[in-house]
């Protein structure tokens, strides 16, 4: 998965934020899961940029929600 920009970040919904969050935090604990069995991950640097990628998820997140109608 590529890194959104921001740009990206702000033309999705709610919904979509959701979901793209839920995908994420799904592929970051495969990538924990082999780095606790001892494995290496496909990439030194997935694990980091899977947290950051959440970490800019939450943030527009809430700033939408946090917006008035």
């Amino acid at each position: 998965m590529a890194k959104m920009k921001k740009k990206d970040l702000k033309a999705l919904t709610q919904e979509e934020l959701g979901k793209k969050l839920k995908e994420l935090r799904a592929e970051l604990s495969k990538e924990m899961a082999k780095k606790a069995v001892g494995g290496t991950p496909t990439k030194a640097s997935r694990i980091r940029d899977l947290k950051r990628m959440i970490a800019r998820i939450l943030t527009f997140s809430n700033q939408k929600s946090g917006e008035v109608s």
